[in-house]
C-alpha cells in the first residue's frame, strides 16, 4: 500500500506540475493582449470628448390632433337641454327619471362636444440623441426644424446646434 501511495504522489505532483506550467504559458500569451488594449484607450478617450451631450438629429415632425378640454360650459349647456328633453316624457314619477336622466346624459354629451369643438393641432419633433434615445418635443405653432436638422437639447428645450 505504500507504494501505491507514493505513486499516486507522483502522479499527482506531475499533474499539477502540467497545470502550472499552462498557466504560466497562458498568462504569457495575454501579455500582448493587455498591452493592445491599454494602446487603444486614449483612442477610445478621445471619441468620448468629441461627443455631444444633448445633440441629436431631427428624425420626424408631425402634427397630432389634441382633443380640447372641457370648461364645464357644454357640461351645463347639455344638462339644461337633456333636462328639458326628458321632461317631455311620461308623467308623474317617470317624468322626474327621465329628467334627472336626460340631464345627466345631456352633460356628458355636451362635455364631449365641447372638447371636441376645441380640438386642436399640435406638432411633434422627435430628435434621435447621440446616446440612441428618442426624444419627442410638442410646439403649439409648426415648427421651422425639418427632418435632418442637427438639434441640441439645453435645459429641456430644442435650440440649434453649433457645427
Amino acid at each position: 500500500m505504500n507504494s501505491l501511495s507514493g505513486t499516486m504522489v507522483t502522479r499527482l505532483t506531475a499533474i499539477a506540475m502540467m497545470l502550472g506550467s499552462m498557466a504560466i504559458a497562458n498568462a504569457a500569451e495575454k501579455t500582448p493582449v493587455d498591452k493592445a488594449t491599454t494602446d487603444t484607450a486614449p483612442i477610445v478617450l478621445a471619441q468620448a470628448a468629441t461627443e455631444c451631450k444633448g445633440c441629436g438629429e431631427v428624425t420626424a415632425v408631425r402634427a397630432v390632433e389634441v382633443e380640447g378640454k372641457g370648461s364645464g360650459v357644454g357640461i351645463g349647456v347639455g344638462a339644461v337641454v337633456g333636462g328639458i328633453l326628458g321632461n317631455k316624457v311620461g308623467g308623474g314619477t317617470g317624468r322626474t327619471i327621465a329628467t334627472v336622466g336626460g340631464a345627466v346624459a345631456g352633460g356628458y354629451a355636451g362635455n364631449e362636444i365641447e372638447k371636441r369643438v376645441k380640438k386642436d393641432t399640435q406638432y411633434e419633433v422627435v430628435v434621435r440623441l447621440q446616446s440612441g434615445k428618442s426624444r419627442v418635443f410638442r410646439f403649439e405653432q409648426k415648427p421651422h426644424w425639418e427632418v435632418g436638422d442637427l438639434v441640441k437639447v439645453v435645459n429641456g428645450t430644442l435650440v440649434e446646434r453649433d457645427e
